[in-house]
């Protein structure tokens, strides 16, 4: 077991200590509320150490993610939370905005978002994307540091923001690094 030596230590990223190093990073799970609260839950009693919630989208009303946009999401998610916590497991909130890479009826406005007036390409329908003005750049900004004060509130020990190629915020490094912050 020499090999395994550090996994179930303790590890410190930023504030937040993680009680081991078995983590479950963000992914693509289309649940029901129901199932994706026991599908966590199953996580953290198996003794993971931090999950990364997924898909938590700033700025979205629709598909199926989790409803960080309005206060009134705060006591269901505060309870989630609580659930998780009760098992000694740390959760973080990713957050993302899929820009050109969503679909346009998920979108505010009814159209994929971009920072140009650029076309879709591959797999996606071609679709121009809404040249963002500063007002609606602005806006997104917001919406992402509302998202995150309600994920403070709420009792996530932090927010990972996705910044990868394609999505609207994308990484400055372009190494498709993610940052976890609070």
């Amino acid at each position: 077991m020499a090999q395994y030596e550090y996994l179930f230590t303790p590890l410190t990223i930023g504030t937040m200590t993680v009680p081991n190093r078995i983590v479950m990073c963000a992914h693509v799970h289309r649940l029901s509320d129901e199932r994706f609260k026991e599908y966590y839950k199953a996580r953290a009693k198996g003794g993971a150490g931090l999950l990364i919630q997924s898909h938590s989208l700033p700025g979205l009303t629709t598909g199926g993610y989790a409803p960080i946009l309005d206060d009134r999401a705060i006591p269901a998610l505060r309870d989630f939370v609580k659930v998780i916590h009760d098992y000694g497991t740390r959760i973080v909130a990713q957050f993302l905005h899929p820009g050109n890479l969503g679909g346009g009826e998920r979108m505010q406005g009814g159209a994929s978002l971009a920072p140009s007036a650029v076309t879709r390409k591959g797999l996606f329908p071609k679709e121009v994307a809404h040249e963002m003005d500063i007002d609606e750049i602005k806006a997104v900004v917001r919406n992402y540091a509302g998202a995150a004060d309600r994920a403070r509130e709420a009792g996530y020990d932090g927010v990972e923001i996705a910044a990868i190629w394609g999505l609207l915020v994308t990484s400055v490094s372009g190494d498709g690094t993610c940052h976890l912050c609070y």
